[in-house]
């Protein structure tokens, strides 16, 4: 609207220094103001859409109960005049109520179909950032949108003129809407959207030759001298292995392990001339920084999250890891016990850490894997199967951090791939 106004002259002129390709007069919003010319009619949007704005973010309308006839007249109230002429209280309210009944979604993309034509475009790509950022509210009505834009936004041509990408933390923290919980619509992830997680699963086959593909990358385009050997960077391949583990399947996380062990490697051997490495207790020293400093951060986790990790769950795997350990001192290499970190719980006790599950302190599994052995008709744990963060695993001391990369390595694919044969049920 503000580019139509500003370029008014040159459309009345005609000396417009592209074409101005017609609006279609069947947008939904026009409707109101069908009785004057394009350009009153342009003026009178303009102003109410400001007008809107304005009052939309003011505290006395954030602070107005949700009744739309009483949000209606607030914003009615306040309104004297329109460009171009006088905009009766009534008319406005009614213009608000209608708004507010029609939902956002329509609207937006009737924008992006008039955009489409205009610029002629081949399509728009609309990116969401961090949905579940807002009131669950507000993302209901973000997923209303896509469900419309996945919908609704084919030509004639038979392509979409517009698409959408959203990020969104877990669903723990994410209000995907659905009927059966009252909503009017679904939203079904894998059906509504498609899904990708930014994160390697640190049970996958190839996770370790996946960070060393992402290093060696880095290490050829940042410092080319190096080569691609990461033991120019490592003290040896155990440093390295520790900082991938305790990643936990996260490349950011990765690269913070290994800048805050660089710092810490740096401080240690600062009067020493000759050229060092990055050395198993910087990594080590780094990992405990960051769980301390990060994924345990008090202000992030509440009371209650700290009494299920402390009192729950970390001495339920450390006694059980300890005693493994025991036994496998008396026992041959193939009936040695596994060290592990998985734990399987009710469904009701899932949602009590979904804030651990949502800052990473606990990862779900179901996404990727499921248990065969926690799969019991009798028992109220039915396959909800969870993993401690293995960065947190170590901080906590959950087993012999000396033996930790073996651990890794050996004991929790060989664990998976045998269903989940070891694990610890976890009561709430």
């Amino acid at each position: 609207m503000e580019v139509l106004l500003y370029n008014i002259p040159k459309f009345e002129n005609g000396s417009a220094l592209t074409s101005l390709k017609v609006i279609d007069s069947n947008s939904y919003i026009w409707e109101y103001f069908d009785e004057k010319n394009v350009i009153e009619s342009i003026n009178d949007i303009y102003e109410l859409f400001n007008m809107l704005n304005q009052e939309l973010l003011s505290s006395e309308i954030k602070s107005t109960k949700e009744s739309s006839n009483s949000f209606a007249a607030k914003i009615a109230a306040s309104v004297i005049t329109l460009t171009k002429g006088k905009q009766k209280k009534e008319q406005v309210e009614q213009i608000v109520n209608s708004l507010l009944h029609n939902n956002a979604s329509r609207y937006i993309l009737e924008f992006f179909k008039e955009l489409h034509k205009i610029l002629n475009l081949d399509y728009s790509l609309l990116l969401l950032d961090e949905i579940s950022g807002v009131g669950t509210k507000a993302q209901v009505e973000v997923f209303r949108l896509l469900r419309l834009i996945r919908g609704s936004t084919e030509t004639t041509q038979g392509n979409n003129f517009l698409y959408f990408i959203g990020s969104v933390y877990p669903t723990e923290k994410t209000n995907y809407p659905s009927v059966a919980k009252g909503y009017d619509f679904d939203f079904i992830q894998g059906e509504d959207c498609s899904m990708e997680y930014l994160e390697m699963d640190v049970l996958h086959d190839e996770y370790e030759q996946f960070f060393r593909y992402i290093i060696v990358n880095r290490l050829r385009i940042f410092h080319p001298k190096y080569g691609q050997d990461i033991l120019t960077i490592f003290e040896d391949e155990k440093t390295f292995y520790l900082a991938t583990y305790a990643a936990n399947g996260l490349p950011r996380r990765f690269f913070e392990i290994i800048g805050t062990a660089y710092s810490e490697a740096t401080k240690k051997f600062l009067s020493e001339p000759s050229e060092k490495k990055i050395d198993f207790n910087s990594v080590s020293s780094a990992i405990q920084h960051i769980v301390d400093s990060q994924t345990l951060n008090e202000s992030q986790l509440t009371d209650e999250d700290l009494v299920f990790l402390e009192e729950k769950i970390i001495p339920r795997l450390t006694t059980r890891n300890a005693s493994a350990e025991t036994k496998n001192e008396a026992r041959a290499p193939e009936n040695k016990l596994p060290v592990h970190v998985f734990i399987s719980v009710s469904r009701a006790d899932r949602r009590k850490l979904s804030n651990l599950i949502y800052r990473g302190v606990i990862h779900n599994l179901s996404k990727t894997r499921k248990s065969k052995n926690s799969y019991n008709v009798e028992s109220e744990y039915n396959g909800i199967m969870l993993m401690l963060d293995l960065s947190v695993a170590l901080y906590h001391r959950v087993f012999n951090i000396q033996k930790a990369v073996e651990y890794f390595q050996k004991d929790l694919p060989d664990n998976s791939k045998r269903g989940y044969k070891y694990f610890s049920e976890i009561k709430l």
